[in-house]
C-alpha cells in the first residue's frame, strides 16, 4: 500500500510542486485579473520610483548586508550566530 502523500516518484499528488508552483502562481494571477486598467496604468508611470526600488532591493541592500557580514566576525558575536 502506498501512501500518496508521501515523497514517492509514483504518485501523482506532489503537494511541495503543486503548492509552491502552482497554487502561488494561480493567487499572483488572479490577483492581477483583478486590478482595474486604469490603476495598472498609473503604477506604470512612476518609472523612477519602480527604479528606485528596485534598486534598492537588488543592488543596495545586498551589498550594505555583505559589508555587514564582514565587519561582525570582528566584533565578539558567535561565529555560529553569524552563519544563521
Amino acid at each position: 500500500m502506498i501512501d500518496c502523500l508521501c515523497i514517492d516518484i509514483k504518485c501523482p499528488l506532489r503537494p511541495e510542486i503543486t503548492i509552491t508552483y502552482v497554487a502561488v502562481s494561480v493567487i499572483f494571477f488572479n490577483s492581477g485579473l483583478s486590478l482595474k486598467t486604469e490603476e495598472l496604468a498609473s503604477a506604470l508611470m512612476h518609472v523612477k520610483l519602480h527604479f528606485f526600488v528596485q534598486t534598492f532591493t537588488l543592488v543596495f541592500f545586498p551589498i550594505a548586508i555583505w559589508l555587514l557580514l564582514k565587519f561582525w566576525p570582528l566584533t565578539a558575536i558567535n561565529e555560529w550566530l553569524l552563519r544563521g
